[in-house]
């Protein structure tokens, strides 16, 4: 089988279950960033077109335009936006930007508090993250009917601002909409001029997108799960693209509508989304059938969920981690895979106690209290160059003096940065993988096993600041 085949997995009828079984695992881990495009905002009726179609033929009926040739197609809301705004109704009066931002509020109005099936089950998925490009509220709306607190942000192609959004959890998940929110008309990309303006935006930074969706991107842990995108369209390569600059290689998989399968060229399609960083997989599913199966899948794992790691035995050796905030869930995995092998961790999120002077602690818990500093390097961690990691690794490199022959600070990389000047010279350990985490514990219990008992338990600190 070639790559392109293994990259266009057509699966008739229910996922294969190891398929099922590998993205339940993923969602389950909080590390699944779920992309929702315009082909699954479809109301449970009798009309199954898409409402971004509908609003693009209710804007051409109204105005008068949908028989005039120069329109196009029209089902597609940017074509006939932008028609609108260039050549405006029968009577050649122009329609304003605006006063179609505000006529698509009113139609999203009329869908206010709905949702179908496909994001019912979506919405019980423990996904954190969903960016969305179309302006309705299925997927919030059923994130409400599933007992959650959702959260609602959307970006402004046309602002300088960055948005600062809450952190998403499980129980507050966020949904973002890329393409502007009609609580917001100035910020809807609705013309294919918006579009345009959009990528450019987005591409420059300018706004930045916010750094809550950012770091997930770069996170290398986190997988993407696309649904109803419509990779066919040209705009998605470009966009795909400037996201591709945040994202670490991520694994991929799009679920397209069935017309995507069936389109002449959707090798060069599947053939361009395979290469570069994303990789994209492209399985031929039935969407809410795999969301059913996803949903059994979880319940069931939470059935025969295994026991929380055990506490690390009496004298196991004892770890700091030092990483930057940005990095936090691959630090947390590290710290139960870590714990898993008997390897005690000090983790200033879940050790510091409310009251404590932080700072003094934390240096002291570095002289005195543990055996070993892990440091996290990454991206985000250069990026922060006078960041408190700086002066961790600068306190655990003046330790590891007094460990003649024996480690203290030991680096690992979490992505695909750099080492840190104060460490250049030491080994650092990839942990990418399932094998760089193994790597990471053997070099840490094979130094503990040969540090003679005197230094054990750390030698006593005299270092300064």
């Amino acid at each position: 089988m070639s790559a392109l085949d293994s990259t266009l997995a057509v699966v008739p009828g229910d996922a294969d279950r190891y398929f099922v079984q590998k993205w339940a695992d993923r969602i389950r881990a909080g590390t699944c960033v779920l992309l929702l495009g315009p082909s699954v905002a479809v109301p449970d009726d009798d009309d199954r077109e898409p409402l971004t179609a509908r609003l693009a033929r209710k804007l051409a009926t109204d105005k008068g335009v949908k028989d005039d040739r120069r329109l196009g197609d029209p089902s597609n809301l940017r074509a006939v936006a932008q028609f609108l705004v260039d050549y405006g109704d029968r009577d050649r009066q122009r329609s304003d930007q605006l006063d179609l931002a505000y006529e698509t509020r009113d139609f999203y109005e009329c869908y206010s508090g709905r949702t179908t099936p496909l994001h019912d089950h979506l919405a019980s998925l423990p996904f954190r993250l969903c960016i969305t490009t179309t302006p309705d509220d299925f997927m919030f709306n059923a994130f409400t009917a599933a007992g959650k607190t959702p959260q609602r942000a959307a970006y402004r192609f046309n602002s300088t601002a960055e948005l600062t959004i809450p952190e998403p959890t499980e129980i507050r998940p966020l949904v973002f909409h890329l393409y502007g929110h009609p609580t917001d008309p100035a910020s809807l990309v609705l013309t294919e001029r918006n579009l345009i303006d959009f990528l450019l935006k987005v591409g420059a930074k300018d706004p930045p997108l916010p750094h809550r969706i950012t770091g997930q991107l770069g996170n290398p842990s986190t997988t993407f799960l696309f649904i109803g995108f419509g990779f066919q369209n040209w705009y998605l390569r470009v966009l795909l693209q400037v996201l591709s600059s945040y994202s670490q290689g991520n694994s991929a998989a799009a679920l397209e509508d069935p017309s995507f399968f069936r389109n002449p060229d959707k090798e060069v399609t599947v053939g361009f989304f395979a290469g570069g960083r994303w990789s994209i997989n492209f399985p031929n599913l039935s969407w809410t059938t795999f969301a059913e199966q996803l949903s059994t899948a979880l319940r069931q794992s939470k059935k025969g969920a295994p026991p929380a790691a055990p506490a690390a035995p009496a004298g196991a050796p004892k770890v700091f981690l030092c990483y930057t905030r940005a990095d936090e869930d691959v630090v947390d995995s590290l710290r139960d895979d870590l714990q898993a092998r008997g390897i005690a961790i000090y983790q200033d999120k879940q050790n510091l106690r409310g009251g404590d002077q932080w700072d003094t602690v934390l240096m002291d818990v570095i002289d005195n209290q543990v055996d070993y500093v892990v440091v996290a390097q990454s991206k985000n961690m250069f990026a922060e160059p006078k960041g408190y990691c700086s002066k961790e690794i600068n306190r655990a490199v003046l330790q590891q003096e007094f460990y003649f022959g024996f480690n203290f600070v030991i680096p690992v990389s979490i992505d695909n940065c750099e080492i840190y000047d104060k460490l250049k010279g030491r080994l650092s350990i990839d942990i990418r993988t399932s094998a760089g985490i193994e790597k990471l514990a053997a070099s840490i219990m094979d130094d503990w096993s040969r540090r003679p008992v005197g230094h054990r338990n750390r030698i006593p600190a005299t270092a300064g600041a």
